[in-house]
């Protein structure tokens, strides 16, 4: 694999020169925000709220540094979209990042934080729905401004409402009836926003879910990675058997990877293990599936490990009597797996 990423959907120019803005062309791993010095307190400060917030929904800082009269913001990229690009992200993707947007809030507020300008430009939204919060210029903790409780809640539930608008003026049904899953979990606007999470992602299923091989959600995906070292898998792919046509043989890659986790670094990986990368999403960001053959599970990597950091994995199903896994590309380019069963025949993988 190659450090460079494949960007199906690029985003347009930042309309701003102080915006965030790529450090390069290719949609490298790092975003920067520039400012001259005589204005750059603002950058400085939310660097010290990242600081707080490390580990939480929040963009990663890298760094913040000051030189030739600009001071810049370095955060990791968490994703080639946010919520405002609703219009060209697939509907699974924007039902769980308005969900995991919530749930987000409600994790930035129990740290003892207040966002302060929550809208949908400020909510990253990466593979599989990832939803990652940034631009905390004015976030403040709750104890010297606790009313941002409410001001965040209030912003959460007019985001939604307004991803909801847009999803509506679709043609499609199946983004018309996402719409209504969204305007049913809000309610009349007083529900929890921990609620209103759990009935976005309980409608996912009746929202243009497709049908085929539908596999368990990792739900707790963020403990998983803290608290635990799941597989994160061997990269290896069978010679053996030529690909059904149309289909593209699974890239190879390390037969392991090392994990840190709490109790020091764990290798992890079994061998027969094999992944392809894919853009589940289609929103232009690559992650790695990885299909252990002797189980059936199957295990995601939001990710790709190609920056030096490790490469961590949560569990997102089984496809019972997979032997292998290969790739194939749809009407739009995007790349998505399917699973060779011991018998020659294909399935789609829908994770």
């Amino acid at each position: 694999m190659t450090t460079a990423r494949r960007r199906l959907h690029p985003l347009p120019p930042p309309a701003a020169a102080t915006g965030p803005r790529p450090v390069d062309d290719d949609g490298g791993p790092e975003v920067a925000k520039r400012r001259p010095e005589v204005d750059g307190e603002g950058l400085e400060r939310e660097a010290e709220v990242l600081r707080a917030l490390a580990g939480g929904p929040v963009v990663e800082l890298v760094g913040c540094t000051t030189a030739h009269g600009e001071v810049e913001l370095r955060t990791r990229r968490a994703g080639s979209a946010t919520l405002a690009d609703v219009d060209r992200l697939p509907l699974r993707t924007v039902l769980r990042a308005s969900a995991a947007a919530c749930r987000g809030v409600v994790a930035v507020h129990r740290a003892g934080w207040g966002h302060g300008a929550l809208q949908p430009d400020h909510v990253v939204v990466g593979g599989r729905g990832r939803a990652t919060l940034c631009s905390l210029g004015r976030a403040q903790p709750l104890v010297a401004a606790p009313e941002l409780v409410a001001v965040d809640r209030a912003a959460a539930v007019a985001l939604l409402l307004d991803t909801a608008d847009r999803l509506e003026d679709s043609e499609d049904r199946a983004r018309r009836q996402g719409a209504g899953t969204m305007r049913a979990a809000l309610g009349d606007g007083t529900a929890d926003l921990l609620d209103v999470a759990e009935t976005i992602e309980a409608g996912l299923a009746d929202a243009g879910a497709r049908p085929a091989t539908r596999l368990r959600p990792a739900l707790v995906a963020v403990l998983l990675l803290l608290l635990t070292a799941t597989v994160a898998g061997a990269w290896t792919s069978r010679s053996g058997g030529r690909p059904s046509p149309g289909l593209q043989a699974p890239r190879t890659a390390p037969t392991t990877s090392l994990l840190r986790s709490p109790s020091g670094p764990l290798r992890a990986g079994a061998d027969g293990d094999q992944s392809v990368v894919v853009d589940l999403d289609c929103d232009g960001d690559d992650e790695l599936l990885l299909l252990r053959p002797a189980t059936g599970e199957l295990f995601v990597a939001p990710r790709l490990p190609t920056d030096g950091r490790d490469v961590r994995t949560v569990p997102a199903g089984t496809v019972p009597g997979a032997a292998g896994l290969t790739t194939s590309s749809t009407p739009g380019g995007c790349t998505t797996a399917v699973a060779t069963m011991a018998d020659g025949t294909t399935v789609p993988v829908d994770v």
